[in-house]
């Protein structure tokens, strides 16, 4: 490969990913992170903790009333095995009763945030007080 006018073929027989190429640590990797990263040594990711998503927990509470259990364990595992910094209870109507109580007399880092007319999620139809959504990210 020392002629800057010879031309290389490769057929990939399979999937081929960035992440594949990067620690790949044989001349085929060399040859493919040249051509792709202009450099042939092996990549390492290195984090950027500048540039991070919020550690945010995101619930779905539609029709208020009473929290039941199930959602009271929901948030908590977001709180304290994902270990969110916060869960947002985004919902139609407040939430009330005894597990909600609980939740903010412990000082569970936790915000209700109002979305009226909530009848969509992610562009799909919900059913009233059937349907909670949960998701992590930012």
């Amino acid at each position: 490969m020392t002629d800057a006018n010879s031309t290389l073929c490769i057929h990939v027989a399979q999937p081929l990913y960035p992440k594949d190429i990067w620690t790949l640590d044989s001349d085929v990797g060399r040859i493919l992170r040249y051509e792709f990263y202009g450099r042939r040594d092996i990549i390492k990711p290195i984090p950027s903790f500048d540039r991070l998503a919020p550690n945010i927990g995101h619930v779905v509470w539609v029709g208020g009333g009473q929290m039941d259990f199930q959602f009271f364990v929901s948030v908590l595992s977001l709180l304290h095995v994902a270990k969110v910094d916060v869960v947002y209870v985004y919902g139609d109507k407040p939430l009330t009763g005894r597990y909600w109580n609980l939740l903010i007399d412990t000082g569970q880092n936790i915000q209700f945030v109002l979305r009226e007319n909530a009848g969509e999620v992610r562009c799909g139809l919900i059913h009233r007080r059937t349907s909670h959504f949960f998701s992590r990210g930012g």
